[in-house]
């Protein structure tokens, strides 16, 4: 009976729950963001609606380590209800939760399964978001052909069945690509298709995400007014939701004009900001790229030890999540300090593995690769395109064909139709013609009778009387 009773508590509270994730979503957000809102879910009847819901808060709270729990139940469920309509979706979102916290060899299996079964059930949208999301994942770990690959392929299927989210998602991240490659007024470009589709499909993360890589794209080309004011037009739109991770970001990349502006201090000041986040949110990339920024802005400021200190996290860092851009930049950065410092030896070994990690041919190699990923991809858009026309013109021939046939037709029955109501007409005429020709006959055959009757009897009496005449004579 007990149990019984806190089963239905446990309903009536779930379902309060939802009514106030769609009548409020911040609420829901604010409510269920600790081990509160997790003991809660697992605390929930066993059933495919409770794998609903942790697939719901999974996606709305990433960056929450503690969630990890929420899969393995939701994995259990599924096989237990079982509830495999939803296996691929999960496996992609625990990919990205996995991605998030830097485990990219986790994060690349898992998304590798979600697209073979996306595939296996021709699940065209999880396929999309598993494609784009293993092209994000090659793109932190610099291997940009092929993350470059993945996002075109997504790029077409989005394009296919007319998903501006995801369309939005594989520009964004094409335009990332060529700013890693250094191909900017190309980033632009695509960062300026993405922008529309992003507002059109109310992608506020993507949005501001995308301004952000927009000022990078000026702030590469030096045209740093326009960097910065892409730069403040993105963190505005992160803090309205509340996104940590693009906070970071953009404190990060306006750090980065403040630097350029050798406004030194300021610089500091925005890098910590952006370090501390994404220490606390456990994002080691974008941890990462804080400590080179900063140990950058140190040797600005002639601080070599401490620069020098930033360099070696920041490379621990790169090294262990496989990230060679930043390994690089870390490798760059102790070179110099140590350059300055006399240690010539020392810069010397890191001079060596900077040039390693930025192989010039490996970089042309990559735009070549791009330009044909590139081509190719515009090829079977014109050829698509070309199809496209094709059938529509044949099916304009065939409507057009079809038209003249119906007005054929109809004139045709027309025509039928009035000859052959003129036939009944005239049919109708003759009818009448004979009907008054035989009433006439009848009349005449009538008349006629009636005076032969008249002739006869006449003739009779005239008979008669000459008869009487000859006898009177006689007499």
């Amino acid at each position: 009976m007990i149990i019984a009773v806190r089963k239905i508590s446990l309903f009536i509270s779930f379902f309060v729950m939802m009514l106030c994730v769609v009548s409020n979503p911040n609420v829901y957000s604010q409510t269920l963001t600790d081990s509160t809102g997790i003991n809660f879910l697992l605390r929930l009847p066993d059933s495919k609606a409770k794998v609903d819901s942790i697939i719901a808060y999974t996606s709305r709270h990433r960056k929450e380590g503690s969630a990890e729990v929420l899969f393995d139940e939701a994995f259990r469920l599924v096989d237990l209800l079982p509830y495999n309509e939803v296996r691929a979706i999960l496996l992609d979102i625990y990919g990205v939760f996995k991605r998030d916290f830097s485990k990219y060899s986790d994060a690349l299996e898992l998304h590798k399964k979600s697209l073979e079964l996306a595939k296996k059930n021709n699940d065209v949208k999880t396929e999309i978001y598993a494609l784009n999301n293993m092209g994000v994942v090659y793109r932190r770990l610099d291997e940009n052909t092929t993350a470059l690959n993945y996002h075109f392929q997504a790029l077409k299927l989005a394009e296919k069945v007319k998903d501006d989210y995801s369309a939005s998602v594989s520009l964004n991240s094409i335009g990332n690509i060529h700013i890693a490659l250094g191909n900017y007024a190309d980033a632009i470009k695509y960062f300026e298709q993405c922008l529309p589709l992003a507002n059109k499909a109310n992608n506020n993360l993507g949005i501001a995400m995308n301004l952000n890589n927009i000022g990078e794209a000026y702030e590469s080309l030096g045209i740093l007014d326009s960097a910065e004011s892409y730069y403040q037009k993105s963190l505005g739109y992160n803090e309205q939701i509340r996104s940590l991770k693009g906070i970071a970001i953009s404190y990060n990349s306006l750090g980065n004009i403040s630097r350029m502006q050798k406004k030194f201090g300021e610089a500091v000041d925005l890098y910590k900001k952006a370090l501390n986040i994404n220490k606390e949110i456990g994002d080691m990339i974008y941890t990462s790229i804080s400590y080179n920024r900063l140990g950058e802005v140190y040797f600005l400021q002639n601080r070599l030890q401490d620069a020098e200190i930033m360099f070696r996290k920041g490379l621990e860092l790169a090294n262990e999540i496989g990230s060679k851009s930043e390994a690089k930049t870390a490798y760059e950065g102790l070179m110099k300090v140590n350059e300055r410092k006399g240690n010539l030896l020392q810069a010397l070994t890191y001079s060596k593995l900077f040039k390693l990690y930025g192989d010039s041919l490996a970089l042309e190699n990559n735009n070549r690769y791009v330009r044909q990923m590139e081509a190719i991809y515009q090829n079977e858009k014109e050829q698509n395109r070309i199809t496209f026309l094709e059938t529509k013109r044949r099916k304009d021939w065939i409507i057009i064909l079809g038209a003249i046939v119906l007005i054929v037709l109809l004139l045709t029955s027309g025509v039928l139709y009035y000859l052959r109501r003129r036939l009944i007409e005239r049919n109708q005429v003759l009818q009448r013609e004979l009907e008054i020709r035989s009433q006439i006959a009848t009349d005449l055959h009538d008349d006629m009778g009636s005076t032969l009757s008249s002739i006869h009897i006449f003739s009779e009496l005239l008979r008669k009387s000459a008869k009487c005449r000859k006898i009177c004579s006689i007499r």
